[in-house]
């Protein structure tokens, strides 16, 4: 099973690079964000940790769009630019690397 730490880098990962190609927001559904990292659809899935790690990461001006009975429906739309500060290195060398590796605006 793996762990919200898990989801919560990849998520942050991702909000970085949307941010540096100069998004101002970034849809994510829980069900796409576990595909992309694995291990969703199947039996050992960690669907209640990626949705603790997406709802984690809410800040003022987000907006909740979808959450039914299942877990897999939460979508989130969070604003950017996001304050990453508090980010793990993984975070940090995403948004330091991220204008080399996408194009931005």
């Amino acid at each position: 099973m793996v762990s919200t730490d898990h989801f919560r880098r990849g998520l942050r990962a991702q909000l970085a690079r949307a941010s540096a190609h100069g998004s101002e927001n970034v849809l994510v559904s829980a069900a796409e964000l576990h595909r992309m990292l694995g291990g969703y659809p199947g039996s050992q899935h960690g669907m209640q940790a990626c949705c603790e790690a997406m709802q984690a990461e809410v800040q003022p001006g987000d907006e909740l769009l979808a959450q039914r009975g299942d877990s897999s429906d939460l979508t989130v739309r969070y604003r950017l630019p996001r304050n990453l500060a508090g980010c793990t290195a993984d975070q940090s060398f995403a948004r330091l690397f991220s204008p080399y590796l996408y194009r931005t605006r």
